[in-house]
């Protein structure tokens, strides 16, 4: 079993959170050394047990994401999931899963494009992404639309697509579900 100390995590914000067997963990996000005044990515997983009300900073093994900020993250049985998000320069396309009970992460196939600001909740045995900030890469949904950020004239923006993740490996399937419409989307469509 991995290591682990009790201490409270550091203050953040933009991290990734999912409830487990009664715990919370909860990774990555933006943490502030204000001894040292700057700001710097999490990468620990840290587990807060409803019952015992105390919180554990676990190391975990295998291939673990990056310190991200502002990705995707639900869980199913024993796993939570990670999805995109920001390292500080650039936005990500990748879905890690933790095993919970061995505290593993595995990388598996890449999702559909690089985003943050995404949602993602497990439905019917799928994992299904909503919306998020990023850049058009790759093949677009008819429907779904996709709003550019004026302020940054970049080329990048909001968008309303819906992709699900199924199977042993969650391998990306492109499902476009009509019955989302409307704006893009940015932060959060919440569990169902």
């Amino acid at each position: 079993m991995a290591a682990s100390s009790f201490s409270e995590p550091s203050c953040r914000w933009s991290h990734h959170s999912a409830a487990v067997k009664g715990q919370l963990y909860v990774f990555g996000g933006i943490t502030k050394d204000f001894s040292k005044g700057k700001t710097e990515l999490a990468v620990s997983v840290q587990i807060f047990n409803q019952c015992m009300k105390t919180w554990q900073t676990k190391a975990t093994t295998g291939n673990p994401p990056l310190g991200l900020c502002d990705g995707a993250c639900t869980s199913s049985g024993h796993h939570l999931y990670l999805y995109g998000g920001w390292d500080g320069s650039l936005r990500h396309d990748s879905l890690h899963q933790l095993d919970t009970n061995t505290l593993e992460w595995s990388q598996l196939p890449s999702g559909p494009t690089r985003k943050d600001g995404c949602d993602m909740v497990c439905f019917e045995g799928k994992l299904v992404l909503f919306g998020g900030y990023g850049f058009p890469l790759g093949p677009r949904q008819p429907e779904a639309e996709f709003i550019k950020d004026s302020a940054l004239n970049d080329g990048s923006g909001w968008t309303n697509e819906l992709h699900c993740f199924e199977g042993g490996e969650m391998r990306h399937k492109t499902e476009l579900v009509t019955a989302f419409s409307g704006v893009g989307r940015c932060f959060g469509m919440g569990a169902p």
